[in-house]
């Protein structure tokens, strides 16, 4: 099969990935808001040109360019972060790929990346790989009504 022939087949089949919908949300992490935005329950992470609008009011040498930002700015940045883990965690991975395209395409020399380690707080949801982590019993004695089950 030539080339042409398989990017005209990949039109018809559209990849999720390229959905409209799917690329606005990879934006909303970057993008600025209008200030009446944070004042909207539903919004609870800053974006990081926000973050960056603010940090550079007080910064000795402002970051204006994508090789300025490091991995103590998204540091920084995820630590003002409200949302819950799950939430955390998706935009954790918007950044790393967002930053790693810019890597691949010499926007920046070296890529940032996230240092501090995602931390799942008591009572809110945990990020897809911690369940699968747990042991079956650790993971059954927390089932209502499964206390002391073994796993299998």
């Amino acid at each position: 099969m030539n080339t042409g022939l398989k990017h005209e087949a990949s039109l018809r089949h559209p990849s999720r990935s390229l959905d409209a919908q799917y690329i606005k949300n990879c934006v909303v992490p970057f993008r600025r808001r209008k200030p009446s935005e944070y004042k909207n329950k539903r919004t609870k992470n800053i974006t990081l040109l926000d973050f960056l609008d603010r940090a550079n009011l007080a910064a000795r040498e402002p970051v204006t360019r994508m090789e300025q930002i490091t991995s103590d700015h998204l540091d920084q940045w995820a630590a003002t972060w409200k949302t819950n883990d799950l939430s955390t965690q998706i935009w954790r991975s918007y950044v790393a790929m967002f930053m790693k395209w810019c890597r691949t395409r010499d926007h920046i020399v070296k890529q940032p990346e996230f240092r501090e380690k995602l931390r799942v707080r008591s009572g809110n949801r945990c990020p897809s790989g911690v369940l699968a982590v747990m042991c079956g019993q650790s993971y059954l004695a927390q089932i209502p009504g499964r206390h002391g089950a073994h796993a299998g």
